[in-house]
């Protein structure tokens, strides 16, 4: 699950792909989201394939030459991460949190993917 939203940041980078990375519980204080945007959709599966040939590596599992290439390469992804503090709520899930985001000014509009 992700949103998507034209954002224009003051160095010039746009994003365009936003997606709820962690929820952090801090019981009767907050609920701490944590949210990791992207140039676009492509950016993020080069990171999921990496994390994937991260955890396939770290299981001991057999890599493809290929795949241990890019896994020697690292990966060339710009991530920009913001955190927002929500009031705590203990049975907030993240489709809740995805609806309150589309209401704050920063992803007012935003589409689901």
């Amino acid at each position: 699950m992700a949103i998507l939203k034209k954002i224009k940041l003051d160095n010039g980078i746009e994003l365009n792909y936003h997606r709820i990375t962690s929820i952090i519980k801090i019981t009767n204080i907050c609920n701490k989201i944590e949210i990791s945007s992207y140039v676009n959709e492509e950016q993020r599966l080069k990171e999921k394939e990496y994390q994937e040939l991260q955890l396939k590596n770290k299981d001991k599992k057999e890599l493809t030459d290929k795949e241990k290439q890019k896994l020697n390469n690292g990966i060339n992804v710009f991530i920009n991460t913001n955190f927002e503090n929500l009031e705590y709520n203990d049975k907030i899930d993240i489709e809740d949190i995805y609806n309150y985001l589309k209401t704050t000014d920063k992803f007012k509009n935003a589409k689901d993917v």
